[in-house]
């Protein structure tokens, strides 16, 4: 059970820096689009999804760590 809760834990990490990623990538093409006079309002849009979903994602990281402690310490709390 343990190793599946490790795992779910990893795997929320990875997608913060996946999401990291992507948000320097929309970052890079709100850039460019500046620079091409191109609109960026789109990309502004998907700049705050990310952001909100990375906030998402980190608040529920911490959690998720106390609740392992638990498990592993055998609490029935």
């Amino acid at each position: 059970m343990l190793g599946y809760l490790h795992l779910t834990f990893t795997r929320l990490q990875m997608l913060m820096i996946e999401l990291a990623d992507m948000r320097a990538d929309l970052s890079n093409a709100r850039e460019l689009a500046v620079e091409e006079g191109q609109p960026t309002v789109q990309i502004r849009f998907f700049q705050e999804e990310l952001e909100a979903l990375h906030n998402i994602v980190g608040e529920q990281i911490l959690p998720m760590v106390q609740k392992m402690a638990e498990v592993e310490a055998g609490s029935k709390g």
